[in-house]
């Protein structure tokens, strides 16, 4: 028996010497850290200078403050209070508290990507940096400095990056310029940006992305709907629209096929969830839950929803499930104006666009970094000079949350859509049509585009032609014109006997034309029209010539252009619109002039013969049309709303020049908006349509009962309408098809054009460059041609907002690159605008010329327009005789502007829709609205005071993360960033506790234990042979007494099992 004792016993310190050596091994291998050091329940129990770690449980030879989340009965090293320094442990010498272990971590390629806009130094950033903060900080310097990589870079003034996420598995950055409203994409595998939506993009507030289908998703604020296109940016639709109040923040579930979105109204927000069709619309949070909620996002490690919210004092970091249930407040940061939000891990990663100053004056904001778990209190912040806005994170384990799944799915398991796969619960799948197109059945899409009585309009900003029927029922009844190859459609024309339609696509400077079903679509001149008019008789197209202010004809086939007329002045001519006349066989078009009030009318016949004066002083003539049932010609002046209508029968000799005699219809005081541009007018049946250029919607007046019959015709879903046109066959078999054409008889055919001059009589002429003899051309020796500018180099259009307390914008350009047939560039006459790029311009329109004049006094020229607005919120609203400013009103009540209020009695709190605090702030929005609209509920009360004795806390902007004694937090300085290169130093910093340990000793704790172990088990022995029987035979079950049970479970999947 004796034997067998002394066998057992040798087993067991076989056994445990084999833990010892297996321990010993562990802690010399190499293992790293896979994700934040708070997870590793690794086996690792010595410091890194090689001191054995003290049990969690033990009180000896340290009484521990922290415990691991896996429980105590161990002594492995771990991170209990998410040190970011990583794991560490109470150590058995007794002259040092505790260590860090120092594993390492596993390579990871994850970055936190954000937004930056630096008004101060000009240009816009996507700005990254290692999306774990333990990575960073163990990159960061001892001066504090980090590591930003720079991905993509504008030094344009018209430049402000957005809104931002991204795709690990396709390796892409979506991201939006507000201003030059285009949605980017950054290809990091390739290292291009390529731009799309060009035109649509001025309104989005944040994006995201479903990386399962590769539909993008988005909320448009000025739309007020949420949109989602899909992967090839080919087909868009939105899938919900919130009718009155903009949307603001978006996230989404990919695997679960929910879509979550805020609205914002003065009242308060709401957070809203649907499918990622836009369907099952259930809100999860209203106010006073919830108040001005900018930012949402998915945490797919615990399956939470993340949002930040503006209560006007501050920001604050909120979680629930997605459900709405367990609402957690995380973070709450007083004079903070949170933006974005996104997860990674055990961290939120949210942007502060809340500008705060250092004592030399220096501007400054913020990202800050919170720890999410409950138990850990750890937030700091990267300090910046650009103002961040959007924030994402490009990462496998956010976007795949560790799971691998499967890349089938709803959209790839039944019949294909024709255009955009929107993924519902359940397995299911909606199919959805883009903008102007209907569903039929389950996949298809179509246009139904009518064949009578409709208007024609062209979009810009969508670069499409769509067409309204002029008997609709309701607002959404509309299609596109199917054509092929479109860009940026500005200018259209129809011509009421084919039907055919003509296009001016500035992109591509080329005139287009193509059926009404977009079939049989060529190119039929390489030249960009200002505005266009086609006479039925014969299919010849009239067009004015932006960069030459010529007005031009051109056959219907485009085999043989002609100019006919050249401006007397051409700085001081600005031709804007042009309409046939084709009974009286004449042409008239709007000249802006020099500017303002120097405005004119003028006709010609259709062969650019008897030019003449029909109107001068006119203040921004701009829109022209003709009606023949009211045989009348309208003028639309832009910016006056002014409509003037003169009968053709009194123009059939021009007596008098003034305006005034004809009959006015004043739109402006029915508009009920403070700005407009009339851009462009037509008229059918005693109705006049009209297009708002700042709106973008088409409405309409009664011309028999005035203005005052003011209504909105069609839907407001157009990004910037440039052109209308109009067909009705029974208009044309009335009015048009009556009217004579001589150059329809076969006597003495013309060789190139043929233009009606009579009932009639009919004049040929030969194309530029040709001479004419009888009806035959021959081409001349010198024949050349108008200078020309090289594709893309005259800027178009640009609208600047005004940025908070400016009273200016900043506007760059470039100038064009001409060049001529016969004359070198370098012989060409120049002139160009009185400004150079860059200039500041204040609010206004702002007409750029420039001109080109060759040898042979052949004149171009390329025009832009600058537009500079300011969305104003108006004077800020009253104040109860207990509140008053706290500082200083801003300098102006632009977008962005904002201002404190606070009591006016000392030693009180504002109390404000349920919260309270020292002060609140109001924020003029984007909608032009306060986020305050008025302060009648506010209340001040005393504050409360604090007891004899009691402590005071003060939350500062880095709160300590240990207990594992009394830390020092060391202020890190920060140093302004550089954006010049692509991977910069200096950006900003971390400011993370700093703790000391006591000063440093050995225990041999290996050794301690085995003898501790052997006296033990030699004890028990003599124990048992003394009192049992030598024949009685006892089994021994002996406990790993340094490893518990219940430390082999693993840790609960949910941190906020415990919360309220």
């Amino acid at each position: 028996m004796n034997f067998r004792i002394v066998l057992v016993c040798l087993v067991f310190i076989l056994y445990f010497f084999d833990e010892i050596s297996s321990q010993q091994e562990l802690n010399n291998q190499e293992e790293c850290i896979d994700g934040p050091s708070m997870w590793y329940t690794g086996r690792r129990n010595v410091t890194s200078s090689g001191i054995a770690c003290q049990r969690w449980d033990s009180n000896f030879p340290h009484a521990p403050k922290q415990t691991p989340s896996d429980g105590s009965h161990h002594n492995y090293c771990r991170n209990p209070d998410g040190d970011l320094k990583g794991t560490w442990c109470y150590t058995m010498d007794p002259t040092k508290r505790w260590e860090y272990c120092k594993i390492k971590k596993c390579p990871d390629d994850s970055v936190v990507i954000w937004t930056n806009h630096d008004s101060k130094n000009g240009g816009a950033h996507i700005l990254s940096v290692k999306a774990d903060p333990e990575i960073v900080k163990l990159q960061t310097d001892t001066v504090g400095i980090f590591n930003v990589s720079v991905l993509v870079a504008s030094n344009q003034t018209k430049t402000e990056f957005w809104a931002v996420t991204a795709d690990y598995n396709r390796q892409m950055i979506f991201f939006t310029d507000y201003m030059s409203e285009y949605i980017g994409v950054r290809y990091m595998d390739l290292g291009i940006t390529a731009q799309f939506l060009e035109g649509m993009a001025h309104g989005i507030e944040n994006m995201a992305y479903d990386w399962l289908t590769g539909n993008l998703y988005w909320t448009d604020s000025e739309f007020k709907w949420v949109m989602a296109v899909d992967r090839t940016f080919s087909f868009y639709t939105p899938v919900y629209r919130t009718k009155l109040d903009p949307p603001y923040a978006i996230a989404l579930h990919a695997k679960q096929r929910k879509l979550f979105f805020s609205i914002y109204n003065s009242a308060g927000a709401v957070i809203v969830t649907t499918d990622l069709a836009g369907k099952g619309e259930r809100i999860l949070f209203a106010s006073p839950e919830v108040y001005d909620v900018t930012g949402l996002t998915i945490d797919y490690t615990d399956d939470r929803l993340y949002w930040t919210d503006f209560t006007g004092y501050g920001g604050k970091v909120v979680s629930s499930r997605l459900d709405g249930t367990n609402k957690t407040v995380h973070h709450g940061r007083s004079g903070a104006i949170y933006w974005g939000i996104s997860a990674y891990l055990d961290y939120l990663y949210v942007t502060d666009v809340h500008a705060r100053y250092s004592p030399a004056g220096d501007k400054h904001y913020s990202v800050w970094v919170i720890n999410k778990l409950p138990k850990v209190e750890s937030v700091f912040r990267y300090t910046l000079e650009g103002k961040p806005r959007g924030i994402s994170i490009l990462s496998k384990n956010e976007d795949r949350s560790f799971d691998d799944v499967s890349a089938e799915g709803e959209c790839l398991n039944q019949p294909a859509c024709d255009h955009i796969c929107l993924p519902r619960i359940n397995a299911t799948r909606e199919c959805a049509c883009t903008l102007g197109y209907t569903k039929v059945g389950d996949t298809r899409c179509v246009t139904n585009v009518v064949q009578d009585n409709f208007l024609l309009l062209a979009d810009a900003g969508q670069g499409k032609v769509f067409q309204i029927p002029f008997n609709i029922t309701s607002t959404n009844q509309y299609s596109v014109i199917p054509l092929r190859k479109t860009k940026k459609v500005a200018t259209i024309a129809i011509d009421p006997h084919t039907k055919n339609i003509y296009w001016s696509d500035k992109r591509v400077e080329t005139i287009k034309k193509a059926g009404l079903d977009g079939s049989r679509t060529y190119p039929l001149l390489k030249q960009h029209a200002v505005s266009m008019a086609v006479d039925h008789r014969d299919g010849n197209v009239f067009f004015a010539d932006e960069e030459s202010q010529t007005i031009s004809v051109t056959t219907s086939s485009g085999t043989h252009t002609r100019v006919l007329m050249q401006p007397d002045n051409f700085n001081e001519t600005d031709i804007k619109m042009l309409t046939l006349d084709p009974k009286n066989n004449a042409l008239y078009w709007t000249d802006a002039g020099s500017g303002i009030g120097n405005g004119s009318v003028w006709r010609m016949r259709m062969d650019g013969s008897r030019k003449e004066m029909v109107y001068n002083k006119l203040h921004s003539p701009q829109a022209i049309t003709i009606d023949y049932k009211r045989n009348s010609l309208f003028i639309g002046e832009a910016k006056t709303g002014m409509v003037y209508e003169k009968p053709l029968d009194e123009l059939k000799t021009i007596q008098n020049t003034s305006h005034l005699n004809a009959k006015q219809f004043d739109l402006s005081g029915h508009i009920r908006r403070l700005t407009f541009y009339i851009a462009d007018i037509k008229v059918h049946e005693n109705t006049l349509f009209f297009v708002d250029g700042k709106t973008n919607k088409i409405e309409q007046i009664d011309l028999t009962s005035g203005p005052a019959s003011l209504t909105t015709y069609g839907p407001s879903e157009f990004y910037r309408i440039t052109s209308l046109a109009l067909f009705s066959t029974s208009y044309y078999d009335t009015y048009l098809r009556p009217i004579p054409n001589p150059c329809a008889t076969q006597n003495h055919p013309c060789q190139h054009i043929c233009i009606p001059v009579s009932n009639t009589t009919k004049r040929c002429l030969c194309e530029g460059g040709s001479v004419q003899l009888g009806s035959a051309c021959y081409k001349t020796a010198n024949s050349g041609k108008a200078p020309r500018y090289k594709e893309g180099t005259c800027p178009i259009d640009k609208t600047y907002s005004l940025l908070p307390c400016f009273s200016e914008a900043e506007v760059t350009w470039t100038d064009p690159v001409w060049t001529d047939d016969k004359t070198d560039a370098s012989a060409l006459t120049l002139t160009r605008p009185q400004w150079k790029s860059p200039a500041n311009f204040s609010v206004g329109t702002y007409v750029f010329s420039y001109t080109a004049t060759d040898s042979d006094k052949n004149v171009a020229r390329c025009t832009f327009n600058v537009y500079v607005k300011a969305t104003s919120c108006g004077d800020p609203p009253l104040m109860p005789p207990s509140l008053m400013i706290n500082g200083r009103l801003p300098c102006n009540y632009n977008f962005g502007a904002e201002y404190d209020v606070k009591c006016v009695e000392p030693n009180t709190k504002i109390v404000f829709q349920g919260s309270s605090g020292d002060d609140v702030t109001n924020i003029c929005t984007r909608s032009g609205n306060w986020s305050i609209p008025d302060f009648k509920s506010a209340r001040c009360r005393p504050k409360p005071t604090t007891a004899p004795g009691t402590a005071t806390t003060t939350t500062t902007a880095t709160t300590a993360n240990t207990e594992k004694e009394q830390p020092h937090t060391k202020k890190i300085h920060t140093i302004s960033p550089t954006l010049s290169d692509s991977n910069t130093k200096g950006v900003g910093g971390i400011v993370a506790p700093q703790s000391t340990g006591l000063k440093p000793g050995t225990v041999a704790a290996i050794v301690v234990m085995a003898i501790l172990l052997v006296i033990i088990i030699a004890a028990v022995v003599i124990m048992t042979l003394r009192n049992r029987p030598i024949w009685k035979v006892a089994r021994f079950e002996f406990p790993i007494l340094w490893k518990s049970k219940t430390e082999e479970s693993p840790p609960s999947e949910n941190p906020y099992s415990v919360m309220s």
